[in-house]
């Protein structure tokens, strides 16, 4: 580590920087303690001032010294002021680079020009799997770029670009090439800059899942998918035999998107995770979705906060959960609670914890008694707890595809037939 901190000091002397105090530190603890490091962990953070942050002159030498380096194998870069000048270095360095296998660079000032560079180095490099982008204004073109890198890249497992400012044409090209691609696990495409509501990316997004069989979690918040969109995307994802996390908050979905849905979840597809926050499924929509959650033996978490159910649709979720087996975690706050919706659920969570189906923080709720009324306030969830636990289930699925296990096929009377 003491060649690799020499080789940063050079190049930034070169370019006349400052060391950032956030690295700089962080080097220089490392040579103390002689520890051998595979990662540099030099994020931000939003309290920090503008001087401890990593800018464009530290990101540049940086990456000269990752260009000759053969430990390093995590970048943990988050909230800099990192833009195209560094993203390029970076890109540069990934070339030749065969240790690099993390890279999060969310929250920097990288633009089309920087995302593009690094998906021409994604073309070449065989050892990076995570990519985060998320936040960094990319646009349409920069996403046109990393989706052209997966057309030759098989070894990137994640990938990130969640409120980078994509547009219809970029969705449209990761739903086309995840057609073929075959490495990708992890897509996160949330809120892009779509300007219409006839859901052109929808119907490409639905066919790749009908055909794709290694996706395993796609985040889909604020598509502006209203109910016919999201009829679409059910009805293909009916055939998948790979998703397991589906993220579709904050979008448009009521009660006829709610059946489809339902519709979908009864057939036991690998789903283990449904996000539906924020959307407007309202009791009706709740209704629906309790029928499918007494036959779906699959799902692990579903998540309905801040939909306008009220009292009765809330009692409805309660009844289901309760006799069903696999639910491990849900999220409901930011509904219409009374004092009868607050008891089912209390009763839900006690026999839960009783049966040790629940823990402590599965739920983004908890209740509370006065004067022998129940209500329900809200619980800070340690979101880590449900994850890990989310992913042993992950596991466990994935090993029964592995082994065989069929999935039921969807049947003729749930959707009609998808026209080729």
């Amino acid at each position: 580590m003491d060649s690799f901190r020499r080789v940063f000091e050079v190049e930034l002397q070169k370019r006349n920087g400052t060391a950032c105090p956030r690295l700089d530190k962080f080097l220089e603890d490392v040579c103390l303690t002689h520890d051998a490091t595979e990662v540099i962990n030099a994020q931000g953070d939003t309290l920090d001032k503008d001087a401890d942050r990593i800018d464009e002159d530290n990101m540049v030498a940086l990456a000269k010294a990752l260009d000759g380096d053969n430990m390093i194998a995590e970048l943990h870069l988050a909230y800099n002021r990192i833009g195209d000048e560094g993203a390029t270095a970076l890109a540069d360095a990934i070339m030749s680079n065969t240790t690099l296998e993390h890279i999060d660079l969310s929250y920097n000032d990288i633009g089309p020009e920087g995302a593009g560079k690094l998906a021409n180095a994604l073309q070449h490099n065989e050892s990076i799997q995570y990519l985060n982008l998320n936040g960094n204004k990319i646009g349409s073109r920069g996403g046109m770029h990393m989706a052209s890198a997966l057309q030759v890249n098989s070894n990137l497992h994640e990938l990130y670009l969640g409120n980078c400012d994509l547009g219809t044409e970029s969705i449209i090209a990761f739903a086309t090439v995840l057609n073929n691609n075959s490495s990708l696990r992890v897509l996160d495409l949330e809120s892009p800059l779509l300007f219409s509501h006839q859901g052109e990316t929808t119907v490409h997004l639905a066919r790749m899942l009908q055909v794709n069989s290694t996706l395993e979690e796609l985040y889909l918040a604020k598509h502006r998918l209203n109910d016919e969109a999201v009829t679409t995307l059910m009805q293909h994802l009916c055939y998948n035999r790979s998703l397991h996390v589906l993220d579709l908050r904050c979008n448009k979905i009521t009660r006829d998107g709610a059946v489809a849905i339902a519709v979908c979840l009864a057939q036991n597809t690998p789903l283990l995770s449904l996000n539906l926050a924020s959307n407007r499924i309202e009791d009706d929509g709740a209704f629906e979705l309790a029928r499918a959650l007494r036959i779906n033996n699959r799902l692990n978490h579903i998540g309905v906060g801040y939909n306008n159910i009220a009292g009765d649709g809330l009692c409805e979720l309660a009844a289901a959960i309760m006799n069903n087996g696999a639910l491990k975690s849900f999220k409901m706050w930011g509904n219409h609670w009374n004092a009868s919706s607050a008891q089912a659920f209390a009763t839900v969570l006690e026999k839960g914890a009783q049966l040790q189906r629940f823990e402590e923080n599965d739920a983004d709720i908890t209740p509370y008694q006065v004067n022998g009324i129940m209500h329900i306030a809200r619980r800070s969830l340690k979101i880590p707890s449900m994850l890990s636990r989310l992913g042993t289930a992950m596991t466990a699925a994935s090993h029964a595809v592995e082994e065989g296990d069929p999935f039921p096929l969807p049947g003729s009377e749930s959707f009609p037939p998808i026209a080729s």
